[in-house]
This record gives C-alpha cells, sequence and structure tokens, in this order.
C-alpha cells in the first residue's frame, strides 16, 4: 500500500514535501513539468526572475564549476551564468525574465497537475510589489522572493542580510497581494543574523523561509565521498 506523504504548506496541499529548487529543471521547456510529476516532484519553483537597473552589467558573466547532464538544454552566450544546485542558471539576458514571462511556466505546471511558485528577485521594493502582483495575476500558487543571492553586487543576501530593509519589503508586498510569501535567504550568514533576519521576516508576514541560496565558492559536493569538488 503506497504511503500517504501530501502536506498542506501555508494552505497548499502537495502531494509530497519534494520540490524541484529555483533552477535549469524548473524552466519552461516542453514537456518538463510531465517529466517531474511522473519523477515524483510535489511541485516546482520558477527560475529567478529579476527586475532592477541593478541588474545591468552582468551580460557574460560566469562562474567556474562543472555542468551536469541535465543541463544539455542551456543555450550558449551572451548570457550571465551562476551555479546552482550543482548546475547552471542562465539568463540570456536580465530584460528576458519579466512578469509577463510567467504565464507559460505556471500554465504547463498547471497542466502537469503541479503546485508551482515563482521567484522573484528586485532591488527596490516597488519592483517586489510589481513582480509578486505578476505572478499572482498569472495564477502562481505562492511566490518566493529570493533575498539569498550571493552571485550578484549592491543586490541579494549583500543588502538584504540588513532586517529591516528586508521586512518592509515583506510587509508592502503582502499588503498588495493574497498567495503565500516564502524569503528564500543564505545560510552563510552568521547564525545570530540568520535568527534576527528569520524574526524580522515573520513579524513583517512572510508565510515560509527558505534556506539556502547558493553558497559562494562552493563548486559541488561529490555524494560518495562528501568532498566538495576540487
Amino acid at each position: 500500500m503506497a504511503v500517504d506523504l501530501s502536506v498542506d504548506f501555508a494552505g497548499i496541499k502537495f502531494a509530497n514535501p519534494f520540490l524541484l529548487a529555483s533552477a535549469p529543471p524548473s524552466n519552461p521547456r516542453s514537456g518538463a513539468f510531465q517529466r517531474a510529476l511522473k519523477a515524483g516532484w510535489g511541485g516546482a519553483v520558477t527560475r529567478t526572475a529579476p527586475v532592477g537597473g541593478d541588474f545591468r552589467g552582468h551580460k557574460g558573466y560566469k562562474t567556474r564549476g562543472w555542468v551536469s547532464r541535465e543541463t544539455s538544454f542551456v543555450d550558449r552566450p551572451p548570457a550571465m551564468y551562476a551555479l546552482q544546485n550543482s548546475t547552471w542558471v542562465l539568463y540570456r539576458s536580465v530584460d528576458s525574465i519579466t512578469p509577463a514571462g510567467y504565464r507559460e511556466t505556471i500554465e504547463e505546471a498547471k497542466k502537469a497537475g503541479l503546485p508551482i511558485g515563482v521567484s522573484v528577485a528586485a532591488v527596490r521594493t516597488d519592483y517586489w510589489v510589481q513582480l509578486v502582483k505578476g505572478a499572482e495575476e498569472a495564477g502562481a500558487d505562492f511566490v518566493e522572493m529570493n533575498m539569498g543571492a550571493a552571485y550578484m553586487p549592491r543586490f541579494g543576501v549583500r543588502v538584504y542580510r540588513d532586517p529591516k530593509l528586508a521586512a518592509e519589503a515583506v510587509t508592502e508586498v503582502k499588503r498588495s497581494c493574497k498567495i503565500p510569501i516564502v524569503v528564500k535567504t543564505n545560510a552563510f550568514l552568521f547564525r545570530e543574523e540568520l535568527q534576527e533576519l528569520a524574526q524580522a521576516l515573520e513579524k513583517a508576514g512572510a508565510d515560509g523561509i527558505s534556506v539556502t541560496n547558493t553558497l559562494p565558492g562552493l563548486i559541488g559536493v561529490d555524494i560518495e565521498t562528501g568532498k566538495p569538488i576540487a
């Protein structure tokens, strides 16, 4: 007899607590979410959609690392690459990921029967609100506010390790939307910093906290030996 692994998280029913993270496997490729459902995943989160002037200037940026077989679909440069979950995340240009682009991904996931979250990132509070409202209007089940990116200057954990700034953004977003909000932080913060940040996010109304985002300097870990990949 099959074991029931279903969970209710922030009012959303998942068949199990295992979700595809914000990375290449959750890109809107034909049949991707059907394959994810068949493989047993309980849901998915889209790759992060950024907005704001401070994202300009990263075209062609690359992080050293290894590329797994799962990333054979990645397009060629010009592009920005960053290491996520031992694979490459690709943005052909920062302008190619916009609120209007949410709908295709969401529709693909809905057809497959997977709950879908949209990951967003912004450099100003009004941009956060714009992105989250766009995701909600497009039909997202929840939103991940990515405040933990470690690979972009003037953004992510470099800015939102400040509990006050992070809480202000969450407060405004919660006033503007009704779907659950999960904030992604980064566990390479000091324990005391992370605790203070988590408490501020909870007080601001965040429905959940995701830990962790990319850890800078860690290329990958050999699952057989437990040692970092050189």
